[in-house]
């Protein structure tokens, strides 16, 4: 039986993708080059290191990357101060939820302070019984922890609860906490590119699979 449900939070709940892209594409058109869909798709799911690389190997090796990043996340940062836009679907969701009499729990990397600003802008704080911080993790990407954390808040073995996700790092730390996990689509993007972000991320996980097998 079902107890609770487990929410990943930036990608999952809040249409940051095109926020990202709105301030990439501004900056990039002040800096004398153009940034199209398909280019920033492909810095989707990668680290801001790779994304630089990347930046250079596009527009040339002089290209200000890290002026580009610091302009990008002071424009993002201005667009979440006025609103959040959360994803299509999302509320019917959490009434789904609610109907339901599921706990529901936000499990984030990022800090306590972030996750209520960022809830209580996009007004869905209400929708949701605790929140699991990464206050306490030190890297930037789930971990199993945060998400057994979320389970002991949302009182209820981790057998109990589904992980709502939509990144393959927090897939993979679902699936090492032994929790059910759903990968919920961004339906954003061309379906040919979502089923090919999709099959890498299977590829992936069945690699971590065949690795904690042995």
């Amino acid at each position: 039986m079902i107890k609770a449900l487990i929410f990943d939070m930036d990608g999952l709940m809040f249409d940051s993708e095109n926020v990202t892209f709105k301030a990439m594409v501004k900056t990039c058109e002040e800096l004398g080059v153009e940034l199209t869909l398909p280019t920033y798709t492909r810095f989707l799911g990668r680290t801001a290191p790779v994304v630089k690389e990347m930046l250079k190997e596009i527009y040339g090796k002089d290209f200000p990357s890290d002026d580009f990043f610091v302009t990008v996340h002071r424009r993002m940062n201005e667009s979440y101060e006025q609103e959040i836009p959360i994803k299509k679907g999302l509320l019917e969701l959490l009434n789904y939820a609610k109907e339901h009499h599921y706990t529901t729990v936000v499990a984030s990397s990022s800090a306590l302070s972030r996750i209520q600003d960022m809830l209580d802008k996009a007004h869905i704080s209400s929708y949701f019984d605790d929140i699991m911080s990464g206050d306490f993790v030190v890297h930037s990407k789930p971990e199993p922890e945060i998400f057994l954390k979320a389970c002991e808040k949302a009182h209820c073995l981790p057998h109990e609860a589904i992980v709502l996700e939509d990144s393959q790092a927090g897939i993979e730390a679902a699936y090492r906490a032994n929790i059910p996990c759903i990968c919920i689509p961004d339906l954003k993007y061309p379906e040919e590119s979502y089923a090919k972000k999709c099959w890498k991320i299977l590829d992936s996980l069945l690699d971590v699979i065949d690795e904690l097998k042995k």
